[in-house]
Parts: C-alpha cells; structure tokens; sequence
C-alpha cells in the first residue's frame, strides 16, 4: 500500500510538518561507508567529504535551533557529543516503561529517542502537551520543532518573506553560477526572481527533480534514493 504523498511537498515546510521528530546523528562510520565497507553493486556508495568531528558543532548548532530533547549517553551506541541535550526527555507512555524494563533485563539498550518536540517549553514555545499526533500531523500548539517553527522566529525578524503557494519551475544558472529562479505563483503565472544565492532545500525527491529539470546534471543525480528504513516490532498486552 502507498499513502498519499503528494501533499508533502507542497506544504509550508515541506515533510518536516508531517515527521514525528525523531532526529538522531548520524554515527562516525555512516561519513566512511565506502571505506569501511567498501563499494557494492547497483549502489552509489562514497565517503562524505568531511568527518563525523567536524560536522559535531554543526549538529549541536541545529539541536539548539530547533529545540531537541533526549539523554545524552542513553544510547551507548551514539557518537560522541560536545554537549547535552538542549532539552531533558519528555515523560515517558507506561507502555514504554514496561517494554522498557522487559529489554534491559534481556540485555538490550532501550533508551529516549532524541526528539524535536519540546518536553518543556523552550523558544517561546510552549512543552509538548503528549496528543499524540506528531506524526502525519502538524503540531497544533506548536510545540514540535519542525521547519515552521524556524519559519515562524525568521518571519519575525520582519527580513523574510514566505510566498505560500509557489512553486519554483526552474534555477536560472550562467556559467557555473546561480543568478536566480522561475517560479509559479498561485495565479498559474510564471515569473522570474534574480538573487545572489539560491539554497536548494527541497528533500531526497523535490531537489533532484528540480536540479533534472533546471538542465543541472551529475550521474548520480536523482538516482540510488535510499528511502528512510525503520525496523518495527509492535506488542499488544
């Protein structure tokens, strides 16, 4: 079964609305893949460009931006980190409590995920009021630090302008440099917009798309997607 998908793209801040917020780091070895691991068949797998070590500040950077709350060293598998959390782990559902206790004593590590919903309230956002419906959803008493609630603090700064219901047809390029956008505005016109930078930010299928249509190519441009991969395991009592 597919879902309705069309509907991420097209919102205010994109999938983020829609995600329930968990964020975890990537780990030191995910930035050496190719190395570590070496290359596989009918998969585009390369090194980062940089380390787990020089990308840690910039995490810490978007943990305090966005407003995260988790357990620094609850996951013993974790890479290192320069800091704590911004916020403490929300309380935690009594299903939770007792899967909890039933893993540690088989062994295992259950521990707080890190969240980008607010436990207490942080950045003139109140805490997360535990609805439930982080996922699919947008968070209703803004609580959820997703890309609305950067956009909302930026939209304050009276230096920003959101155009809602605008779609960018195509990245104007001279030469190697972008000189601006074609985009289409909720009238069905086509205009132009010229700009010093252009920051492409459109996700793992909107950016590609985007790139393809703009005539910018690379050969591994929009190929080789790796969607998000959770294993879940659910118990009734």
């Amino acid at each position: 079964h597919v879902g309705e998908v069309n509907s991420i793209p097209t919102t205010v801040g994109g999938g983020g609305v829609h995600a329930d917020g968990k964020v975890p780091r990537f780990r030191e070895e995910d930035f050496r893949l190719r190395s570590d691991y070496g290359p596989q068949e009918g998969a585009h797998v390369d090194d980062w460009p940089l380390t787990y070590d020089e990308m840690e500040p910039f995490y810490a950077e978007v943990e305090r931006a966005i407003g995260v709350a988790g357990r620094a060293g609850a996951n013993p598998f974790a890479a290192w980190r320069s800091g704590p959390y911004p916020m403490p782990p929300g309380a935690p559902m009594y299903g939770a409590v007792l899967s909890s206790a039933a893993a540690e004593r088989r062994g295992l590590h259950p521990y707080e995920a890190p969240t980008a919903a607010n436990s207490i309230p942080y950045d003139g956002r109140p805490g997360c009021n535990n609805c439930g419906f982080c996922a699919f959803f947008g968070c209703p008493i803004h609580a959820k630090g997703d890309p609305v609630a950067l956009l909302t603090k930026t939209m304050a700064t009276g230096r920003a302008e959101l155009m809602a219901e605008t779609c960018v047809s195509r990245i104007r390029v001279e030469g190697r440099r972008a000189t601006g956008v074609d985009y289409i505005g909720a009238d069905g016109v086509e205009r132009s917009m010229e700009a010093k930078m252009v920051i492409v930010a459109g996700g793992a299928i909107e950016t590609p798309r985007l790139l393809l249509l703009s005539g910018l190519v690379h050969p591994a441009l929009g190929r080789h997607l790796m969607v998000h991969f959770q294993t879940i395991v659910v118990g009734h009592f």
